[in-house]
């Protein structure tokens, strides 16, 4: 039987209601921003049921193995299946009723972000039609999948490695990229033969915080809302470089920067901005700045000790 006295009132997560069987479930505050807020939840596999009816939009991505034996409904709606939680994103729109349970054979976390819906307009646009979203289980696309994923994991960061800017502007392109697959609409667009400047730097800043991941030119399109061969035109012409050479130029200068400034081995580096291996770092090297990584490195320590008294 599930104990009412152990509801949680949830902070700063009005309109939600946890009824749990063992021990009581407390949101844990990641970050927050005038237009929305992020929290992480973990009934874990106690059996639980939730209620809820929010004035903001709750999108939810779980944890990467979470499941469940249960049963999830919005306004009287089915939504998702039994077993493993997918990972995308679950879309419970402001004003919708969402009722869940889940049994003892279930073991769910769940990064909660919150979106307030009257305070899209920087973000979406005017068009108030793109602010309103629809219930929607293990919504994704690569672009979808690869944030997400992003978004999860800053459970397990402190406040300094999460970047105030850099969270913002994940939940941008987390918004922009639902309201597109939802209503059809594109988050940017061609701007005098380049990427609009919204878009541009919304480019920059994904391949920025991506650089350990693998970076594909549908994805980057995805999140021009264009197609991929209008993304690479447009890419092109404002960036100077196709995305391939600019993601190379980028994890490289990222490469350099930790071989300075850092002890860590060649292939340890070559992993950490997203090359296979130290191999393909060094070919890469060669082919754009003429030298091998070691020598460079050679070169940084010679040039220190020469600068010593």
């Amino acid at each position: 039987m599930l104990n009412p006295n152990q509801i949680t009132p949830p902070a700063h997560t009005g309109g939600i209601t946890f009824e749990c069987e063992d021990f009581p479930v407390n949101f844990s505050p990641i970050q927050e921003f005038g237009w929305s807020s992020i929290h992480y939840v973990k009934p874990g596999s106690q059996q639980h049921s939730i209620s809820m009816v929010r004035d903001t939009h709750t999108l939810l991505i779980f944890d990467r193995g979470s499941y469940s034996d249960g049963w999830r409904s919005v306004d009287g709606l089915r939504i998702g299946q039994r077993g493993i939680l997918g990972t995308g994103v679950d879309v419970v729109p402001a004003g919708s009723q969402l009722n869940a349970w889940s049994g003892l054979k279930s073991n769910i976390g769940c990064t909660l972000i919150s979106v307030d819906p009257q305070r899209l307009d920087p973000i979406l646009g005017e068009d108030e039609r793109a602010y309103q979203f629809r219930p929607a289980s293990n919504l994704c696309n690569e672009l979808l999948v690869a944030v997400a994923s992003r978004i999860s994991a800053w459970v397990a960061l402190d406040q300094r490695e999460r970047g105030g800017l850099q969270t913002e502007t994940l939940l941008t392109l987390l918004a922009q990229e639902l309201s597109r697959v939802q209503h059809g609409s594109g988050t940017g667009s061609v701007h005098r033969g380049g990427l609009a400047p919204r878009v541009e730097r919304q480019v920059r800043e994904f391949v920025n915080e991506s650089l350990s991941a693998s970076i594909n030119l549908e994805t980057l399109a995805s999140l021009a809302g264009l197609s991929r061969f209008h993304f690479s035109r447009a890419f092109k012409a404002s960036f100077g470089l196709s995305p391939h050479k600019y993601v190379q130029q980028e994890r490289l200068r990222r490469a350099c920067e930790l071989m300075e400034h850092s002890d860590q081995s060649i292939t340890d580096i070559a992993l950490q901005v997203g090359f296979a291996s130290s191999s393909e770092l060094a070919r890469t090297f060669k082919q754009l700045k003429g030298f091998s990584p070691r020598q460079f490195r050679n070169a940084l320590s010679s040039r220190t000790a020469q600068d010593l008294p």
